[in-house]
């Protein structure tokens, strides 16, 4: 792993460039298990056109998701050996097809525009300008969910296996949760499974630096008492303009807001990333997609027991 998200606060991570059509896209080099080709798709009879199938992976069988078609609605040719991003994603392990990797390129999260962000059906969640060429970054678990939503992070038997009585949604719906994601799909899958559990006083937002500016405005009208507006924190790391770390490391160092619980929620919690979120000062780590687990450690955090 590049040593890059190792370093506290430094505001940067790598992506890896590759083209589909001749359009330049980007995914975060932590998503990315290997680069390779792949010569052969068994397709799955019933499936959404853009899963070509399972592939034959390191004797693992894999879904392979054809960018292109994605994309642009055009279909990659495999016989020949089509290139592959083998990606571990929500804890589910996927091929994305794509044509031509460029390199890796070092990124600012305060370079990236998310203007995307403006169009609900956009599947890119920023772009970047280097070397006067734009770079888009897609948003892979809003792909993957949405071709196979059986497949996402929360269902009903959540519901089943959370503490909602009536007396534990009473405490939560007092409870004022901020929530920062850029993807509009999980913050939809975060929204249901929140509000399904009593948290009914939700406020979203798409970067960490519109969270940081609520909170200085919510610091500055109401100081100390400033939990009045505001009980915790669930924020993803990838995020344009101000990252998960950064966020958390601003809150953290600030003297007021600092008692304010943060969970950093996210795919990319491995063990050395864990220890970079300690360093910051999280208050909770959780991988996606666990549910259960992210209920209990907000009722733990905001003190419902």
């Amino acid at each position: 792993m590049s040593n890059i998200l190792l370093e506290t606060g430094n505001g940067e991570f790598e992506i890896v460039e590759f083209l589909i059509n001749g359009a330049r896209y980007g995914i975060n080099v932590l998503k990315i298990k290997e680069i390779i080709r792949i010569n052969e798709v068994s397709p799955i009879p019933g499936s959404p056109n853009d899963i070509v199938g399972r592939a034959v992976v390191r004797n693992n069988m894999v879904s392979t998701i054809d960018l292109k078609k994605v994309l642009n609605k055009k279909s990659t040719d495999i016989t020949d050996g089509a290139l592959g991003l083998l990606c571990e994603l929500n804890q589910t392990t996927v091929v994305f097809l794509i044509e031509e990797v460029a390199g890796i390129r070092r990124v600012k999260w305060s370079e990236l525009d998310n203007t995307h962000a403006l169009d609900n059906d956009s599947l890119v969640v920023g772009s970047v300008l280097l070397d006067e060429k734009i770079i888009m970054l897609l948003d892979f678990e809003s792909i993957l969910l949405s071709l196979n939503p059986k497949n996402n992070f929360y269902n009903e038997k959540y519901r089943d296996m959370c503490d909602n009585s009536e007396e534990k949604k009473h405490i939560r719906s007092k409870m004022d949760l901020i929530l920062a994601d850029d993807s509009r799909v999980v913050r939809e899958l975060l929204k249901n499974a929140l509000e399904g559990a009593g948290y009914t006083n939700l406020r979203f937002f798409n970067d960490g630096a519109q969270v940081y500016q609520y909170l200085v405005d919510v610091k500055e009208n109401y100081g100390d008492n400033f939990k009045q507006q505001v009980n915790l924190l669930i924020s993803d790391i990838e995020m344009p303009i101000l990252d998960g770390y950064s966020l958390t490391k601003k809150i953290k160092d600030d003297k007021i807001l600092n008692t304010l619980p943060v969970i950093l929620f996210s795919s990319l919690i491995t063990e050395d990333l864990q220890r970079k979120g300690e360093s910051v000062g999280a208050d909770a780590q959780i991988s996606k997609p666990d549910i259960k687990q992210l209920i209990s450690i907000v009722d733990n955090l905001i003190g419902i027991r």
